[in-house]
């Protein structure tokens, strides 16, 4: 092994990700709780620069930094958020997409998504907005349908990572998520979305 460089063992790894049910139901239950008190507003950018305000104050809490660094929409490192410890790498992408951003909601929650995949993170953080309630911790049927493609066909999925969902009907949040049982594709049927309960 060569000498001057950092060194971590598997599980090492594995116990410092912030993949895990505590750290991911913890982050769900603090942004939905933050999201009410502020009451965003209508707009997409209302919703965004309440979701950056809540994340620069989780980032500090943390000693991580946040991407971007100032405000949101000004310097964007791949996806809307990125939560960033020196020495580790991405604790948290985020994504969110709000249905009146665009014609077709459940295009614009795919699109979202699909950016997602496309980096690595310990947590990667979908919330969006979809006019129907989840079933029982499940995402209404034409978005699990987008959510189970994507996770059963990514050959570069790790179980090191974990995936949560906040949905929004209106005002009222749903959660749920999921963390792969192994590195690699799963096939569809392994894709088994958890509700967090939301105080």
């Amino acid at each position: 092994m060569p000498s001057g460089g950092l060194h971590f063992s598997r599980a090492k790894m594995q116990e410092d990700s912030f993949a895990n049910e505590e750290s991911v139901c913890e982050l769900v239950d603090e942004i939905t709780r933050y999201l009410k008190e502020q009451r965003s507003g209508d707009t997409n950018k209302n919703w965004t620069t309440a979701i950056w305000r809540f994340f620069r104050k989780f980032a500090e809490n943390k000693r991580w930094k946040l991407y971007p660094e100032s405000q949101p929409y000004k310097g964007e490192y791949l996806v809307d958020f990125i939560l960033f410890e020196d020495d580790y790498g991405p604790r948290i992408a985020c994504e969110s997409q709000w249905s009146h951003w665009r014609r077709d909601p459940k295009e614009s929650i795919d699109w979202a998504f699909d950016k997602l995949r496309g980096v690595k993170a310990d947590v990667k953080l979908l919330l969006y907005e979809w006019e129907r309630k989840p079933d029982d911790g499940n995402p209404d049927e034409p978005i699990r349908k987008i959510f189970t493609s994507y996770l059963s066909n990514n050959a570069l999925i790790t179980n090191s990572e974990a995936f949560a969902f906040i949905q929004y009907d209106g005002d009222t949040p749903y959660a749920y998520w999921w963390k792969p049982t192994r590195s690699g594709r799963h096939s569809e049927y392994e894709v088994n979305f958890k509700k967090i309960k939301l105080r």
